[in-house]
């Protein structure tokens, strides 16, 4: 399975995770810059655009989607052609907190909407005839107090699924399974109450069969596990999956402390899979590790070790995988599982991590997001892709 959502919610790298994480500047050896020629009126100071994400198609790789930030409003733009030129879509107003679902000519955006709303904007040509889906809360009981995120992951199944998040009493994460009905073109809650909460607005979610999923929190708290869902008659069953060596608790000195989890989206291919997890030791020392199972999720094996320096990853398949330092300046990719690990040259730290194949990456890197980054060899080499002008 290829997974990839690079929105604030699915398979993701935050500036959280690169905490610490700055641009590869030499500005402080820099000489003194002559005084500009507009002291006495001082010029207003151009505009800069920055990413909030960007989502290729698995089934059309050259169909892409970004969410702009153009200074005031997020900007929706598609590119046909692989990246090289973008066009914004005009009357669509993405939501940030949000990633693209894009099957084939389908496409679901997250779109702003008033009172907190969770609402998709859809079209069934490519990039045309826009409509609008509002997703219906799955109890009264149970209101979307606030909206969190929106979940997509890309999938080869007949079936998109999404991962909807809200927040109660403004506090706690509710997440909701939905999958879109495609006799009647609406997305419908597999389960009439929330499906859990965790205590993260990360989650992750990826699809290994038309009705199999995981279900991983993706950020720090002790509540972070990876779930199997399994879904038969609109109804989902849940099983926590046992990931051996993955700690509750940690001894520090004569005291045994909770420690902070953290769980990766797994990569599957037929029943072979592998997930990252972290934890957090004695002190706060951050802890990675990767997973195998060869019978589909029911066992799982603490594979090689990582790379020394490691501080979070991800897998783009079963055996092409990618972690990185805390600072984001190191960046290693393996091809053969975890066995071998070679580092990787980057221009600039990244922020986010698309990989629309193992080989077709895109990046978002720079401290402020703004460099799209495009890799076609699995991050051997990287070539800078013009962002749209925000004027």
């Amino acid at each position: 399975m290829r997974q990839r959502c690079l929105g604030v919610a699915a398979i993701l790298m935050s500036a959280g995770i690169l905490a610490g994480c700055g641009s590869f500047s030499t500005a402080s050896h820099a000489p003194p810059t002559a005084p500009s020629s507009h002291a006495r009126g001082a010029m207003p100071a151009p505009l800069q655009s920055s990413v909030f994400q960007v989502t290729f198609s698995v089934q059309n790789p050259a169909d892409g989607w970004m969410v702009v930030d153009v200074g005031s409003t997020p900007a929706l733009y598609r590119a046909t052609d692989e990246g090289r030129n973008w066009q914004r879509i005009v009357g669509v107003i993405p939501n940030a907190l949000g990633s693209i679902l894009v099957i084939g000519s389908h496409v679901w955006v997250p779109t702003t909407a008033p009172h907190h709303a969770l609402t998709l904007a859809f079209s069934g040509t490519p990039g045309k005839n826009w409509v609008s889906q509002p997703l219906q809360a799955t109890t009264q009981a149970v209101p979307w107090d606030a909206y969190a995120n929106v979940v997509m992951p890309q999938t080869t199944t007949s079936t998109p699924w999404l991962l909807a998040a809200s927040l109660y009493l403004g506090m706690t994460e509710l997440y909701t399974l939905f999958r879109y009905d495609t006799h009647t073109g609406r997305w419908v809650a597999v389960v009439p109450m929330p499906l859990g909460q965790r205590g993260d607005e990360s989650p992750g979610l990826a699809v290994t069969g038309r009705h199999t999923l995981w279900w991983a929190s993706g950020g720090n708290g002790t509540q972070a596990q990876l779930d199997q869902v399994a879904v038969a008659h609109g109804r989902a069953t849940i099983r926590a999956a046992t990931l051996p060596g993955w700690p509750v608790t940690s001894p520090c000195g004569r005291e045994t402390v909770n420690t902070d989890r953290r769980v990766g989206v797994p990569a599957f291919h037929g029943p072979t899979g592998r997930v990252m997890a972290s934890w957090d030791g004695c002190h706060k020392a951050v802890h990675v590790a990767t997973w195998t199972t060869t019978n589909g999720g029911q066992q799982w094996d603490q594979g090689a070790a990582l790379p020394t320096g490691a501080f979070w990853g991800r897998w783009a398949s079963p055996s092409v995988g990618y972690v990185w330092s805390a600072s984001g300046e190191r960046w290693w990719t393996t091809t053969d599982g975890g066995q071998h690990w070679r580092p990787l040259r980057l221009p600039a730290p990244l922020q986010r991590l698309d990989v629309v194949t193992p080989q077709d990456l895109w990046a978002i890197a720079g401290p402020g997001q703004n460099h799209l980054l495009h890799s076609s060899d699995a991050g051997l080499h990287w070539t800078t892709v013009p962002l749209p002008s925000p004027n």
